[in-house]
């Protein structure tokens, strides 16, 4: 959403209902609506952590898959020998 932006109330309640934390930033301004810049901040700096959560949770499991798999390479090739 652009700055300066307004809403209708469709948009409102599908951005609300996916996002609750929003619902006391969201100001009624004539017959449409804005939101407060912080909450939409807090927002996207919530869901990044998220992301770079996940990217790490990811990126450990393949770490420990990569590290399985050299094991039993190596346990291959010692039995081979």
């Amino acid at each position: 959403m652009e700055a300066g932006k307004t809403m209708d109330i469709s948009k409102v309640s599908k951005l609300i209902s996916d996002n609750e934390s929003l619902a006391g930033s969201i100001k009624k301004v004539g017959d449409s609506y804005t939101i407060e810049e912080a909450a939409l901040e807090s927002l996207i700096n919530s869901n990044l952590e998220q992301y770079n959560i996940a990217i790490y949770n990811q990126t450990e499991e393949t770490k420990i898959v990569i590290e399985a798999t050299d094991n039993r390479i190596n346990a291959y090739e010692v039995i081979k020998k």
